[in-house]
């Protein structure tokens, strides 16, 4: 966010990183889709991506399956310093690829 958004003051700022990430998955389907898109080709491009993470600010998403519950997320933290937020690792038993993991109760 403080690279792109560099005017947002709380770059943790739920708002903000919704913005960019819903502005960010729709030049990814733009681009996924070709040099001439269409509505369809769109749709169809966006549901082959499994892992959509917004370059790696939230954790990734399985376009594929738009209705599924997410099962994992990251927080963050703010350093000891007090400067900027830090990843906030998880737990052996939650960890999958640095995000908090868990199972979808049905």
């Amino acid at each position: 966010m403080s690279i792109y958004a560099p005017v947002v003051e709380d770059p943790s700022d739920e708002l903000a990183i919704g913005g960019y990430v819903g502005a960010d998955e729709m030049i990814e389907g733009l681009r996924l889709a070709g040099p001439c898109p269409t509505r369809q080709s769109f749709i169809d491009s966006l549901r082959k991506v499994t892992a959509y993470s917004a370059a790696g600010l939230v954790s990734p998403v399985d376009l594929a399956e738009p209705k599924q519950p997410m099962l994992c997320q990251n927080f963050r933290d703010v350093d000891p310093a007090g400067h900027s937020l830090v990843p906030v690792p998880p737990p052996a038993a939650l960890a999958h690829d640095g995000y908090w993991c868990g199972v979808a109760l049905v």
